[in-house]
């Protein structure tokens, strides 16, 4: 493990830590014991930005975990009121305070059974209090040190010596769909319209219609649903970029993007699908669906319902690669489209698609 998602972990721990209620008896001091799930790197491989003062880099993980506390009391009643005042302080905290320890979702999955130990005056009662808890871990330099003049991209791709800045960088919340505007395709001829919907409670943009139209299998006739970045002075249209999001499925057909939109006639997209394994680039010109000019397309793999993947899109003039969680997933090229376009989300068939950030870097050279 590397140094910052050791350093992450540590941090989450003193932040569980001092959140439990204070304790008396050393006896019934909590236990806290947490399991990772998945550690991913935010920003661009784990660089968020360049801090101005001190001069250095800002690096981030984020931690998907299981928290389990252990309340102890000297009895079964006290063991009670002390579980209920424990719960009440991790379920009832607002939002903001917690996004601005990087606590973004806390959530009781279940307790476990009442435990004693020992009789009489040594008596300890205890039970298990399993929460899950998704984390953001910001590392600021200590010091001043040396910086690159450039994001650092995907050298692999040969992308750094081009400008790049930030166009947006965000989790969701409840504002979230004020950032977008819907677009259905006008080939959609299954699932009625969609539905792009905010979960509170999951900090996550939701789209809740099967709306769409062709076919399901991996071919290029996609006709869905897109959720579109809206353009403003300070966000305009991109057509050389990195798109990268935080996405997941509860159900097995079509999510992904849509980029270089000019219109529901002409753009690319990218799907991938569970139900028929695949990952698939394609485009839409002039109203008609069909493969890149060197196809994106990968029918041996989807991806795994209700597990929480980070996907990146890479676009370079006619190339455009795909990472998930920063592992090499697909590429193809097209020189269709070549105007900037808007990017988005895009959904096929899919009523249980959820998307929890979004990350725009602009190549400007």
């Amino acid at each position: 493990m590397d140094l910052i998602s050791n350093e992450a972990l540590v941090s989450l721990r003193s932040l569980l830590e001092g959140m439990m209620p204070p304790v008396t008896d050393s006896a019934h001091e909590p236990r806290l014991v947490f399991s990772a799930i998945r550690i991913t790197p935010i920003g661009l491989g784990g660089f968020i930005a360049v801090n101005e003062d001190p001069k250095g880099a800002i690096y981030g993980r984020r931690i998907k975990t299981v928290a389990v506390i252990t309340a102890k009391a000297a009895d079964e009643d006290q063991l009670s009121n002390i579980v209920d005042n424990l719960t009440g302080i991790f379920l009832t905290q607002d939002r903001q305070t917690l996004s601005q320890n990087g606590l973004y979702r806390i959530v009781l999955n279940d307790l476990g059974p009442v435990t004693t130990t020992s009789h009489g005056s040594n008596m300890v009662a205890a039970q298990d209090v399993n929460f899950s808890v998704l984390y953001e871990y910001v590392k600021l330099p200590d010091v001043a040190e040396g910086v690159m003049d450039e994001i650092p991209l995907d050298y692999d791709l040969d992308l750094s010596e081009d400008g790049a800045r930030f166009l947006i960088n965000t989790g969701f919340d409840d504002n979230a769909l004020d950032l977008f505007d819907v677009a259905d395709d006008p080939l959609v001829t299954h699932g009625g319209s969609s539905n792009w919907t905010y979960n509170g409670d999951e900090f996550r943009i939701e789209q809740l219609s099967d709306i769409h139209g062709g076919d399901l299998l991996p071919t290029p006739d996609k006709a869905g649903t897109y959720l579109l970045l809206k353009q403003t002075a300070q966000r305009p249209l991109v057509q050389n970029f990195i798109l990268s999001a935080d996405l997941e499925s509860g159900d097995s057909d079509g999510i992904g993007f849509v980029f270089r939109f000019r219109n529901t006639e002409n753009f690319y997209y990218f799907l991938m699908s569970s139900r028929h394994n695949y990952r698939l680039m394609g485009k839409k010109v002039d109203g008609v669906f069909s493969f890149l000019d060197t196809p994106g397309l990968d029918d041996t793999q989807g991806y795994d319902m209700d597990v929480h993947y980070q996907v990146k899109l890479i676009v370079k003039d006619s190339k455009f690669t795909l990472f998930i969680d920063n592992n090499f997933a697909l590429q193809g090229e097209d020189s269709s489209i070549t105007e900037a376009g808007r990017i988005g989300f895009a959904c096929h068939n899919n009523n249980q698609a959820y998307f929890y950030r979004i990350k725009l870097v602009h190549f400007q050279n």
